[in-house]
């Protein structure tokens, strides 16, 4: 008999524990778009510091973040390729009452052992056969795809943490349903969850909760991340409802829990249940009458104080008059359950959001080096060269958080050519749809509030940053201690302009006299000026020289910087290209990573010498402004990418954006008459800064 009992009852829980779900799958893929969407937080984020351009509709995987999102509201009832086990298994862990210690709060049924409540549920290292979904999985699966090497791989694991924070939202969005916050199994299912399922137009409103309760420690052996408090404060003792200005500082369950009514758990009388103890008939002092759907005149109690104003609790039944008062007649009907969701859906909504925003919370703002250049390269033929190194200032900028000792890495994505063509030469040249991706040797870090400069080691990288790349996009990412929680991830990120190739030409073997150009390049054709017999730069025979060139320039150095400060002093420990000699007809380009619009350049010739006289002028020194090359793609108004490109011009054969000509006296008026001249300009190199 006993055995026959014990089936019976596993029988039992098998056929209903299914229906212990709160929100129906509608409703929980509904609130959770809707939260994501209200969030504060989530979009910019994901444009601004991931790096996915298209924000919510960025597709991952098949499905946009926002679907994955959604999707973890309906996983989490059916986990683990088992609708039926899954369900069982992890709904049964959807409960709270916040009026009991946390290792005791979970649902309660009798002959049962108690299951864990869902605010230790959401951060349990090992939740068993239905796989794992918990907080901690999600900041797993973040740092994966902050640091993922592969655009799948990548992919996979921000798909993987939505999905996750979905589950999370799941467990948030079951505290507004008072079922189970009260401890009601609803075997048979709850009007308030059916109710809402057939009328989603009613998900809507935001009410969020008071920051404040997030930074403050939870003191529980599981459940540590004070995330905790979303679900549950502790300050909820019975006596002291959440209602009106005070309600945002308390958790979404104690709310829940302390101002409305499930279907099973109408109390008669106040306190008269210490797990229970409010709202309750005996105190509801509003009587109101309305004309049913039905056609008749309904009563309703409603509430004015202990908590939130509710008009509407209950609709008195049909026999409420003739049944004796020790039998309870009472009804949460279409416009009790309508009211319902005018107060506990916006906070289901509010709530979620704010568990999105707590996990993102945490940031890390870039700015660049002293040196303003981000990153520098030798410029290589076929614009094949790589940045190894990347040099640039970075803070904790979590508001009211402090970090302690911690791993940074940078990453940088960017797209390839696909046809191999360099971007200089040919910048519209096709683009791959495929990220690529250059990550950084870890760094041991204290991040603090005040910047600090650091620099970052790509060259242990499978690929290290071409300077040949499009769209670039920087990011760092530190694991560590953020405030309260351990092993946080918090990034940061920075739209870097693309490699831009920093060019200087000497063009002093063409000279303009009277409007037209002479290639006093060649000594031949123009040897110095020795009249009578060489008076080949005697050019209206006026008995003086009108033409000098070329020149040699000797110790060349560029520098970039902020137009926003003084123009640097250029030297020979100050410079971003050091040239020993560029002659006429030569340039030499350095590649640079920055984050500027516009920037300047300063450019240095200690040595300049008129080649066929032998004549020295003094130092040569000039500054003018450059803008930051781009070649990336930007979400447009319909949410796809478009691309946008800063095109090159060319001159004497050489594709340049940023273009700095050494001209001789007088020669300016007929520059453009050169632009196609012969020779082309030929490469002399030049070296960076040691870093």
């Amino acid at each position: 008999m006993r055995h026959l009992t014990a089936n019976a009852l596993l029988a039992f829980i098998v056929s209903t524990a299914g229906q212990a779900v709160a929100f129906e799958v509608a409703t929980h893929r509904t609130i959770n778009e809707a939260a994501a969407i209200d969030s504060a937080s989530l979009d910019p984020f994901l444009v601004h510091h991931a790096g996915l351009a298209r924000g919510l509709i960025e597709p991952l995987k098949g499905s946009q973040v926002i679907q994955w999102i959604g999707l973890g509201g309906v996983l989490e009832d059916q986990f683990q390729g088992s609708e039926t086990l899954g369900g069982i298994l992890r709904s049964s862990r959807h409960f709270h009452n916040p009026l009991l210690p946390w290792d005791r709060s979970g649902l309660d049924i009798p002959l049962l052992p108690r299951f864990e409540s869902s605010v230790r549920w959401a951060q349990r290292a090992d939740q068993g056969i239905t796989g794992q979904a918990a907080w901690a999985d999600a900041r797993r699966a973040f740092f994966e795809a902050a640091t993922g090497g592969t655009d799948s791989a990548r992919q996979q694991s921000y798909a993987d943490t939505f999905r996750i924070l979905g589950q999370l939202m799941h467990l948030v969005a079951d505290l507004a349903q008072p079922a189970h916050t009260r401890n009601d199994m609803h075997v048979l299912g709850d009007d308030l969850e059916k109710f809402i399922d057939a009328n989603l137009q009613l998900v809507t409103g935001f009410s969020p909760f008071d920051r404040s309760i997030v930074q403050i420690p939870t003191a529980d052996s599981i459940a540590r991340v004070p995330v905790a408090h979303i679900w549950d404060t502790n300050r909820y003792d019975g006596a002291n409802p959440p209602g009106g200005a005070a309600s945002p500082t308390f958790g979404l369950a104690e709310i829940s829990n302390a101002n409305f009514f499930s279907q099973e758990t109408i109390s008669s009388l106040a306190y008269a249940d210490p797990l229970r103890p409010l709202p309750a008939i005996n105190v509801l002092d509003l009587f109101s009458v309305a004309t049913y759907k039905t056609g008749e005149n309904r009563p309703y109690r409603g509430k004015s104080g202990n908590g939130i104003r509710v008009d509407r609790m209950v609709a008195e039944g049909i026999f409420f008059r003739f049944l004796p008062p020790f039998i309870s007649n009472f009804a949460l009907d279409d416009y009790v359950l309508t009211e319902y969701a005018s107060h506990l859906l916006p906070r289901a909504i509010g709530y979620s959001a704010g568990l999105l925003d707590y996990f993102f919370r945490g940031r890390i703002e870039i700015a660049p080096p002293a040196r303003f250049a981000y990153g520098l390269a030798e410029y290589e033929p076929g614009n094949t060269g790589r940045f190894t190194k990347l040099r640039f200032k970075v803070r904790n900028a979590t508001p009211g958080e402090d970090t302690g000792p911690g791993q940074l890495v940078a990453l940088v994505q960017y797209r390839a050519s696909v046809t191999g063509q360099s971007l200089v030469d040919h910048p519209f040249a096709p683009i791959s749809s495929e990220l690529f991706f250059a990550i950084s040797e870890p760094i041991d870090v204290a991040l603090g509030g005040a910047f600090q400069e650091l620099t970052f080691d790509f060259s242990q990288s499978p690929i290290a940053i071409p300077t040949n790349a499009a769209d670039v996009f920087l990011t760092v990412v530190f694991k560590g201690r953020l405030g309260l929680e351990d092993d946080a991830v918090m990034i940061g990120g920075k739209d870097l302009f693309e490699p831009s190739p920093i060019d200087h030409a000497n063009v002093t073997d063409w000279e303009c006299f009277l409007g037209v150009p002479y290639p006093v390049g060649d000594l031949v054709a123009y040897p110095s000026y020795v009249p009578p017999a060489q008076a080949q730069r005697d050019v209206n025979r006026d008995g003086l020289q009108d033409l000098v060139g070329p020149a040699a320039l000797r110790q060349l150095y560029l520098k970039t910087f902020d137009l926003s400060q003084p123009a640097p002093v250029v030297s020979e420990s100050h410079f971003d290209l050091s040239v020993p000699q560029q002659d006429a007809g030569r340039y030499s380009r350095v590649m640079v990573l920055q984050d500027q619009p516009f920037h300047g350049v300063a450019i240095l010739a200690r040595d300049n010498r008129l080649v066929a006289s032998g004549t020295t002028y003094p130092i040569i020194r000039a500054t003018a402004p450059s803008p930051g090359v781009y070649n990336h793609t930007v979400r447009g108004l319909s949410g796809d990418l478009v691309r946008r490109v800063l095109p090159s011009g060319t001159y004497r054969g050489l594709p340049f954006h940023a273009g700095f000509f050494t001209l001789l006296n007088d020669t300016g008026p007929c520059f453009d008459l050169t632009l196609t001249a012969a020779p082309a300009l030929t490469l002399v190199a030049g070296d960076t800064p040691a870093e």
